[in-house]
């Protein structure tokens, strides 16, 4: 009688399904990755619409009719930490949170800032931006470094000059 064979042996099924197991993880590692650089890109993208909305309305002395004690003097984005958040600033400072007056706080979300708090303020008065670092010095520019939270960590910047240009750097580089 002949003894034949048709199928697979165990070992050439170990192969085969750890092959198959090899290419499936490394998959999931690209996947993770693009998602994580989109996330940060949604992210760094948020921050420059609220930016351009602070420097429109402020340009434009656009505060709803509200009435502004002592005055309309522009918006500011404050930057900390993993929010930011849009004043409305009156008779020279910004409305306290939770104010009638204060716009909105945003949260970002697998994402942090870098370099400690930071501020933007855009004058209706003269149309410039003013820029602060967290211990109160005024800047000629500032740099906002977004990083995202992931076991590569990646960053993008975006810059502010004095005359309200908003300038991203749409290069990801990988953080220090």
């Amino acid at each position: 009688m002949k003894n034949s064979f048709f199928g697979f042996t165990l070992i050439e099924l170990l192969i085969s399904v750890t092959i198959i197991m090899l290419f499936i993880s490394m998959s999931i590692s690209y996947i993770n990755k693009q998602s994580d650089e989109q996330n940060l890109r949604n992210e760094t993208g948020k921050l420059i619409s609220i930016l351009e909305l602070a420097k429109k309305k402020a340009y434009s002395a656009d505060y709803a009719n509200l009435v502004c004690d002592g005055g309309f003097n522009g918006y500011e984005v404050d930057i900390s930490g993993n929010n930011y958040s849009l004043y409305l600033r009156c008779g020279g400072q910004r409305m306290p949170e939770g104010a009638p007056l204060a716009i909105n706080t945003f949260n970002l979300v697998k994402t942090s800032v870098i370099a400690g708090d930071q501020a933007v303020i855009f004058s209706n008065l003269n149309s410039e931006a003013l820029m602060y670092d967290g211990l109160g010095s005024r800047l000629d520019s500032l740099t906002i470094t977004l990083q995202n939270n992931s076991s590569t960590p990646q960053c993008l910047d975006i810059v502010v000059n004095s005359s309200g240009r908003i300038d991203p750097d749409e290069t990801l580089r990988d953080c220090p």
